[in-house]
């Protein structure tokens, strides 16, 4: 591969020829038909820093893109747009822009002061609503009292709610809280800047640098060669195949399932700890189902709070698609599961009932 050696906005550089690569080759499709392939490396041999750097949300014409490490902390984001060149089939014109502070992915949200959420308790009560946290990081919830909402992700504060319900009993229901604004400013490019690659040249995108040892972090950028005959969106009609599947926390594997197949519209998981999972390729709408499953082949990647979770299955995990994103819910109300547990059907007969 070609590598372009250029400076833009003082963080888009040819660095030196990386002697670590990450685990986290993502390729990203665009509704446009194009393709970018992206990966972290580093400078150093040894790097000391952790870093999955594998989110990448599409939409449209647009992806978001954020560096990560394992604990789910946004390192660096910005935006990418691909479009191809006029009257050249290999090549494409990549913008680069800074990462839109309003953007935000639920599942790698805390919340803060400013923050918009929704709360549903499933019973229906006076405490269903939309809230804003405050400036000293607190909302205060009828039936509940005042709760320290910062720092809390969506699923720790459906936790905490429910912990301390003063209102009818709420043992068997479940409370769902969903993001709806969340503003956040994180570090990302100095300025926009416009590129045009050929297949097979890339760019180096410097992430992070550390004065003490000189290592860089950086994303290596490539436009590619879509999948032969492979749709860049999830097909209505595509569905889950988990084959032999392995399912592992934060690279912890949880269990594995030699022998089983399964097939359908959507699939339901059960991790102690973290409550039941439920991934559909069309989400419901009384949900707050959220895109931010991502698979490659055979690998399903998505997070809940601070951690990562993986599948990897024989089959591709799309029966119909190289790639492409997953919605997926947590209802991180039931987690004295005695281990985890994996079955796959219609998403209305696998999720929970509402009375």
């Amino acid at each position: 591969m070609i590598r372009r050696s250029m400076i833009l906005a003082a963080v888009l550089a040819a660095a030196a020829w990386a002697q670590t690569k990450f685990d986290n080759r993502l390729t990203v499709m665009f509704a446009n038909g194009g393709a970018l392939s992206i990966h972290t490396e580093s400078t150093l041999a040894n790097s000391p820093v952790s870093t999955s750097g594998v989110v990448a949300i599409a939409e449209g014409d647009v992806s978001h893109r954020m560096v990560i490490d394992r604990r789910g902390k946004v390192l660096f984001a910005y935006d990418l747009l691909l479009s191809r060149v006029p009257n050249d089939r290999k090549s494409y014109s990549l913008q680069l822009r800074p990462a839109d502070p309003n953007y935000f992915v639920a599942q790698y949200v805390t919340f803060a002061p400013g923050d918009q959420l929704r709360i549903d308790v499933t019973l229906g009560s006076e405490s269903n609503g939309t809230y804003t946290v405050r400036p000293d990081g607190h909302i205060t919830i009828p039936q509940v009292g005042d709760v320290k909402a910062a720092g809390l992700s969506p699923g720790g504060l459906a936790a905490e709610v429910k912990k301390r319900w003063t209102g009818q009993p709420i043992a068997d229901a479940s409370v769902s809280v969903a993001v709806l604004a969340a503003r956040r400013d994180y570090p990302t490019i100095a300025a926009a800047r416009d590129l045009v690659l050929h297949i097979g040249e890339g760019v180096n995108l410097d992430i992070l640098f550390n004065p003490s040892t000189g290592e860089k972090v950086f994303d290596v950028i490539q436009p590619v060669e879509p999948p032969a005959n492979k749709s860049p969106r999830i097909a209505p009609e595509d569905e889950i195949s988990l084959e032999r599947i392995r399912i592992s926390v934060n690279g912890t594997v949880l269990k594995e399932f030699p022998n089983n197949w399964m097939i359908g519209g959507a699939a339901k998981i059960s991790l102690p700890r973290h409550g039941t999972v439920y991934l559909a390729v069309k989400p419901s709408t009384n949900f707050p189902f959220q895109p931010v499953g991502r698979v490659d082949g055979g690998t399903l990647t998505f997070p809940i709070g601070n951690d990562m979770v993986e599948i990897v299955s024989r089959s591709n995990v799309l029966k119909t698609s190289e790639t492409g994103t997953v919605w997926v819910y947590v209802d991180a109300t039931p987690k004295r599961t005695p281990g985890a547990t994996a079955e796959v059907g219609m998403l209305d007969d696998l999720l929970p009932k509402r009375e």
